[in-house]
């Protein structure tokens, strides 16, 4: 009677144990147990859980088989090889698969010995010398049927909470293992006393006792848990790219582990070899968020790995990107050699934004100067050439007291010389005087130029334009040390491509963007405008439209398409064209255009901004400019060019070690 008041009070204060627990601990959903299954085996001893495993092999009481000593380990699974995992069976016969319930009697065969014919189950030692009723060692002998003697190896489980025998096992409840030992029946029971065994690892004794739970404080209770499954990766990290002084932040997505078991994740992060990560970078684990700013020291690429740990098994899930630090980027000034910059791009398509520095020049002649003078020699021009002869030495004067290395071309245009466009002799270009700081030669120039017919309004002016960007830094002359511009002087409309058609003898063969006038300019339709566009953008080439008022909205729409340029209105004599000129010039220096120059791949998806207007002159300006991988294409160089300013030289190198 007494014992059954016992009983009875134990198993009411391992409810209140377990009702305590359930208040602080997270609730977790309890799973029913079969037959079968694997789990690991929880001592609920109140000065701190531990879990059921063997040691190793350990020969024990001089017997011929080998034994494995047994003890309780803070992992559940001591070495990750399923010491610490034991697998149920039903010692009546019970098929796998069948609902484990209170009063039934199992075998616990350790998963460590799985392998081979050989199985170890938990037995208590029935062979001991010093084997009494007060305490039973435990282990695992290699044997070849779950009794190593008479019920050595049969336990029964107990609820420790009351439930009724036939009450079916879950993962939440708490039992006794009551050895069947045919010598005397006892309890599994955790001994609070340290002992090592076969390692320097300090672990609690496994006994068996006759009392359920010897000192009433869990060492005799047990729950099942659930074989624990170590965190999976569940997508990649995608390469990260950031620049010298720039601030990084990325944050893992959550999505990128997962947890079969449903446990929380908590990451770490390396380099790939497990050293720790670069000092400029930090990875909080709160957040899962890497942040900092690199410096100069260090540009380059380095592999980082990042693990999840549930907490419980040693083994972690890991995935690894790459992390490259590239140079700050900056265009070189007129007469440097380009500057060079290295971008990385990962091979996943992820977008990589680039910072590129522009520093615009203090004044609009703070740069030497090649300065063409694109005039319109068509019969409506006839009264501005006596002017032009006239103000050539001030114009000299001038641009040279502002910058003395100012040199100056000469070039002409009149139209296609076949009707309606033109008339014999009309040309669509010539070149008059290269580029040359000769004033005089540029004078003689000026007092040779005639004035031709031209028929309908609309002249040649765009495809004498493409003429002066293809033959600039040849023909012309101009220098890699100037900054370059031609000035348009015109007081009518640009013929563009597709007016060719409307000709005497149509002309429909397209413009091929060369320096070659085909049948002396009527073998060809006039340029478009794209075609303009691209080879100013290679020459390096700013234009400036001089033009009288009439035709100056055509021109402003012109340089809106052109991208670069400035307009400004030219009297109808052109008796202002000096202060035209300087203004002009003064407008191209307060405003940049970024172009983007030999990019086979279309690796650069964005420019932002690719303009800038009413710059401070001498402030530093910066524009980000967007790479990405297309998928398609390898290590490529190509130039960022601020128009009339410099280049920058990016050599695209493309991280291809994500391909399959």
């Amino acid at each position: 009677m007494k014992r059954t008041l016992l009983r009875s009070l134990q198993a009411f204060l391992m409810t209140i144990v377990l009702m305590l627990t359930m208040v602080v601990q997270p609730a977790t959903a309890a799973i029913q147990v079969n037959y079968g299954e694997s789990y690991h085996l929880e001592n609920q001893w109140s000065d701190g859980k531990s879990y059921l495993d063997t040691c190793g092999l350990y020969d024990y009481c001089d017997s011929p088989n080998e034994e494995s000593k047994v003890f309780t380990d803070q992992k559940p699974d001591r070495v990750e090889a399923g010491t610490g995992l034991w697998a149920i069976q039903s010692a009546t016969g019970l098929e796998n698969g069948t609902v484990v319930s209170i009063g039934d009697l199992v075998y616990l065969q350790n998963k460590w010995f799985s392998e081979g014919v050989k199985k170890g189950y938990l037995n208590v030692d029935a062979c001991a010398a010093s084997q009494s009723t007060v305490q039973l060692e435990v282990f695992t002998p290699f044997v070849t049927t779950p009794d190593y003697q008479a019920g050595t190896g049969t336990w029964k489980i107990e609820s420790a909470t009351g439930a009724e025998n036939g009450t079916p096992v879950s993962t939440s409840d708490l039992i006794y293992l009551q050895n069947q030992w045919s010598g005397g029946k006892s309890y599994l029971d955790a001994f609070g006393d340290s002992h090592t065994y076969c390692t320097d690892t300090t672990k609690h004794k496994v006994a068996t006792n006759p009392k359920a739970d010897r000192i009433g404080q869990g060492t005799g209770t047990w729950k099942l848990i659930p074989t624990n499954i170590a965190p999976e990766v569940n997508g990649s990290i995608p390469d990260q790219v950031t620049t010298v002084s720039q601030n990084y932040i990325y944050t893992i997505p959550a999505e990128t582990f997962t947890d079969p078991d449903g446990d929380e994740l908590a990451l770490s992060a390396t380099l790939e070899d497990g050293s720790p990560l670069p000092t400029w970078l930090t990875f909080d684990p709160s957040t899962n968020t890497f942040f900092g700013t690199p410096a100069a020291g260090d540009i380059g690429t380095v592999t980082i790995k990042v693990s999840a740990s549930d907490g419980i098994v040693i083994v972690t899930a890991s995935t690894t990107f790459t992390l490259t630090v590239n140079d700050i980027c900056r265009v070189s000034a007129v007469g440097e050699s380009p500057a060079e910059c290295v971008v990385t791009l990962p091979d996943d398509g992820t977008p990589v934004t680039v910072p590129v520095e522009i520093q615009t020049p203090a004044e609009a002649t703070t740069l030497p100067l090649d300065l063409m003078l694109l005039q319109d020699l068509s019969s409506s021009f006839g009264n501005d050439l006596p002017v032009l002869r006239s103000l050539v030495p001030n114009l000299v004067s001038e641009l040279r007291s502002l910058q003395p290395d100012t040199n100056f071309g000469l070039t002409a245009f009149v139209d296609k010389a076949i009707s309606p466009f033109g008339n014999g002799g009309d040309y669509v270009y010539r070149t008059v005087l290269k580029l040359t700081a000769d004033s005089d030669a540029f004078q003689n120039g000026v007092n040779s130029l005639i004035i031709k017919s031209g028929g309908d309004d609309p002249e040649a002016s765009l495809e004498a334009l493409l003429q002066v960007a293809v033959r600039a830094q040849s023909e012309l002359g101009a220098r890699q040390s100037a900054r370059s511009a031609v000035i348009v002087s015109t007081d009518a409309r640009y013929h563009k491509a597709g007016d060719g058609i409307t000709a005497k003898l149509p002309i429909s063969t397209p413009n091929n963007g060369d320096a070659i006038l085909d049948g002396g300019g009527t073998g060809e339709d006039y340029p478009s405008v794209a075609q303009v566009k691209a080879a100013i953008n290679n020459a390096n080439l700013l234009p400036i439209f001089l033009v009288t008022s009439d035709v100056k909205p055509d021109y402003e729409g012109l340089v809106s398409q052109l991208g670069v340029g400035a307009v400004v209105e030219l009297k109808a004599d052109s008796s202002n064209l000096i202060d035209a000129l300087k203004n002009a010039l003064e407008i191209v220096n307060q405003n940049l255009t970024i172009v983007v120059l030999g990019d086979e791949f279309g690796y650069v998806t964005d420019v932002d901004p690719d303009q800038f207007n009413d710059i401070e002159p001498g402030s530093e300006v910066t524009t980000n400019v967007t790479f990405q991988y297309p998928g398609a294409g390898s290590d490529d160089e190509l130039t960022i060019r601020a128009i009339g300013l410099g280049d920058l030289v990016i050599d695209v190198v493309v991280n291809l070690t994500d391909i399959d």
